[in-house]
């Protein structure tokens, strides 16, 4: 792993995001890159293009390299590098090559396997879903280009879905008889999923609770993926099933989920699981339907581009931009329409705004719930300035230098309304700040909200300063509380010097 490469302002930079990749992956064979163009030569188009299934030394694996499209025949000699990203920016893997192109040409490969990609190294090469590519330009023609930094962003639609399915009368179910319930797309995105739930097995075989999917014949794939919680009298998930699945082009399959549990395991907790004899089933569903959009949205150039064509910085303060915008909005509590409750203090906000940042928001107002009658939402587990500080990020996509107790805090709240963008953040400000007087308790935080990347990077600290770490009344009073995972860095550290 190296840095990112972008330690001065030499060259062109473009990068190239692509968002829900894992499920373009399944449903497209390549994808291509907006064009971009680099000054001064402006009828010398580049793009990026993605091979999604390639065979590389026997590895099935995907490949990126450089197209170039060309208004006229003359070639240019470029030397440039490809790299693919992790979330904090490094490369993870890299390809320099240089070359001749002229009209159509296509420039060497770099490849990564599937296996690399998806299993061992996913938490770096796909954070949040997202593959980041970097292409960077550093000669043609032997000059060094004007530095200008392009970002695309390609994103693969996906719809997500989560209801609650109760099962009345659920004792009164035999074997052989089915429930079913439809998952339809809000837009018309996709065709209708049916979940069918049956009771399967006996009277050898214990019985037990059958889920299927069907979907009638498409004439695209699509890519699902599924999650089912069963649900206890305090709503809290029990036992929960995921999967996934490639709906095929003109193929009608049925989608067979792990069997959810046994009957003698929930009639043995009916107390619990089965309340009034309803069986309450969270379920969570995310169905791909192609490229959503795929742009330029952010081109910076350097200050000789702006001297050229006359734009100074003064220009800019007579528009408002839309993050001004949204801050002036929260701040003014123009047409608010739901009210977040923190003890005595309130914050007004506008349900269209939270539901589009988050899905647990989303799910919350879109259910039947009281919040949704009341327009009113009463938080107890957060104080007021975190639920402050999360609304100033939902609304305007800025942290407002928070501390290090601070940042724990909207950390956990990000974790608990789904704002995958402010935890991913979070998560980094926590590593930068890693100590030996915080790492045992950034830690926990971390294998609570299940963050691995942020585990593994606190394990990586831990190691590199065992000597200190290991002896210290921080982490004898951890290892005490938490001995297994104090088992789990120690089994770390011994990995690391192998």
């Amino acid at each position: 792993m190296s840095d990112s490469g972008e330690t001065e302002k030499n060259g062109a930079f473009f990068f190239w995001k692509i968002e829900n990749y894992s499920f373009g992956w399944n449903t497209a064979n390549y994808f291509d890159s907006p064009t971009f163009s680099i000054r001064p030569y402006a009828n010398f188009s580049f793009y990026i293009s993605l091979y999604n299934k390639e065979n590389y030394n026997e590895k099935k694996s995907i490949c990126c390299f450089l197209s170039f499209s060309s208004s006229n025949e003359s070639s240019k000699a470029l030397d440039y590098s490809l790299s693919f990203l992790n979330a904090n920016g490094f490369t993870e893997e890299s390809l320099d090559t240089s070359g001749d192109f002229c009209r159509d040409c296509n420039g060497n490969r770099l490849y990564v396997s599937l296996d690399e990609l998806f299993i061992r190294r996913r938490k770096a090469f796909l954070p949040q879903d997202t593959l980041t590519i970097r292409c960077h330009v550093k000669r043609i023609n032997s000059e060094v280009p004007a530095f200008i930094r392009s970002t695309a962003r390609t994103r693969i639609g996906v719809e997500r879905n989560l209801f609650i399915w109760n099962l009345s009368d659920f004792s009164t179910l035999r074997r052989g008889e089915e429930r079913e319930i439809a998952v339809e797309s809000s837009g018309g995105k996709f065709l209708p999923l049916t979940l069918k739930l049956s009771i399967v097995g006996g009277p050898i075989s214990d019985k037990r609770i059958q889920i299927e999917v069907h979907r009638k014949e498409i004439r695209n794939k699509s890519f699902s993926k599924l999650k089912i919680s069963l649900l206890n009298n305090e709503k809290k998930s029990v036992v929960a099933i995921e999967d996934e699945f490639l709906f095929e082009h003109n193929i009608s399959k049925i989608w067979f989920l792990t069997p959810l549990m046994t009957i003698s395991q929930l009639f043995a907790a009916k107390d619990q699981l089965l309340r009034n004899d309803v069986l309450s089933l969270e379920c969570e569903s995310s169905n791909s339907f192609g490229v959503l959009s795929n742009v330029i949205e952010v081109v910076e150039r350097g200050s000789d581009f702006l001297r050229d064509f006359g734009i100074c910085n003064g220009t800019q303060d007579s528009c408002q931009s839309l993050k001004d915008a949204m801050e002036q909005l929260l701040r003014e509590k123009a047409s608010c329409d739901v009210t977040l409750r923190v003890g005595s203090a309130e914050f007004p906000s506008h349900k269209t705004i939270l539901d589009a940042r988050s899905p647990v928001f989303k799910a919350m107002f879109t259910r039947d719930m009281q919040e949704t009658a009341r327009n009113a939402v009463d938080i107890s587990d957060l104080d007021a300035d975190t639920v402050k500080r999360m609304l100033l990020y939902v609304y305007t996509d800025t942290l407002d230098h928070p501390d290090g107790d601070s940042v724990e805090k909207l950390y956990f709240a990000a974790d608990k309304y789904e704002i995958l963008c402010l935890k991913n953040k979070c998560s980094l400000l926590l590593e930068s700040d890693l100590r030996e007087s915080n790492a045992c308790r950034i830690l926990l935080l971390a294998d609570r909200h299940q963050d691995e990347y942020l585990k593994e990077a606190v394990c990586s600290f831990i190691s590199k300063f065992r000597s200190c770490i290991l002896l210290s009344e921080e982490w004898k009073s951890f290892n005490e509380g938490h001995s297994q995972l104090a088992i789990q860095v120690l089994q770390y550290i011994c990995l690391q010097k192998m």
